[in-house]
């Protein structure tokens, strides 16, 4: 990780609560200066959630998922659901069978016609 988990919590609340036009940052400055006084930390602290942020922001930007894209992975997802797809359900193996059974018979007349061939040949 780039960041412990409890800084990136506090760097989405902080956007969220930002975006709903609260300001936390004085609340979160009263805290920090009760136990050092010195800006510099509180500076350093706000610089890396502001890149938190940005990081998320980024990455929410780059792998979003369009509405095209998105009916393409649930029809998949579906697909995947389907028990003649699914090799767990009984609809796959009844269907796997018959698959069995129709290869198996078109085999045996491509013999019985080769056979046929071959006498008629002699």
């Amino acid at each position: 990780f780039l960041s412990p988990p409890s800084q990136i919590a506090l760097a989405a609340l902080t956007q969220v609560l930002s975006s709903k036009g609260v300001e936390c940052l004085p609340f979160l400055k009263k805290l920090f200066t009760a136990t050092d006084p010195s800006d510099e930390t509180f500076d350093v602290f706000c610089r890396h959630i502001a890149s938190i942020q940005s990081m998320s922001t980024n990455y929410v930007e780059k792998y979003s998922c369009t509405q095209q894209k998105m009916k393409l992975l649930l029809s998949k997802l579906e697909k995947c659901r389907n028990p003649f797809l699914d090799p767990k359900s009984q609809e796959f193996k009844i269907a796997q069978e018959g698959k069995k059974k129709r290869k198996a018979e078109k085999e045996r007349k491509k013999s019985k016609r080769a056979t046929m061939m071959v006498k008629k040949e002699e």
